[in-house]
């Protein structure tokens, strides 16, 4: 259901480089499906903010209490323009504060 819900609203522009194409639910899984227009931008940013961004999305949704009764974990996945892939992050309910 949060996924579907969510993909009402897809795709959906994050920032500037970045825009959410879709998430799909599996097994105490979410997998947010990003498509990143700037390469040279994407690799200058490095990788601390896409997994502060995946934290985020999963320590800080409302569906909080609920992803992590469950121990829900996210992957966000990014890929050019073309599908190539160029990252994945994967946050889990041990990286939330408690």
């Amino acid at each position: 259901k949060f996924a579907t819900s969510r993909n009402r609203n897809t795709p959906l522009k994050i920032d500037g480089n970045t825009t959410l194409e879709h998430i799909t639910a599996g097994d105490r899984l979410l997998t947010y499906d990003y498509t990143v227009t700037d390469l040279k931008r994407f690799r200058k940013a490095g990788q601390a903010p896409l997994e502060q961004r995946a934290i985020a999305d999963l320590c800080h949704d409302i569906k909080t209490p609920l992803f992590l009764s469950h121990n829900v974990n996210i992957i966000h996945r990014y890929k050019d323009q073309e599908g190539a892939e160029l990252a994945t992050i994967q946050a889990n309910p041990s990286q939330c504060e408690q």
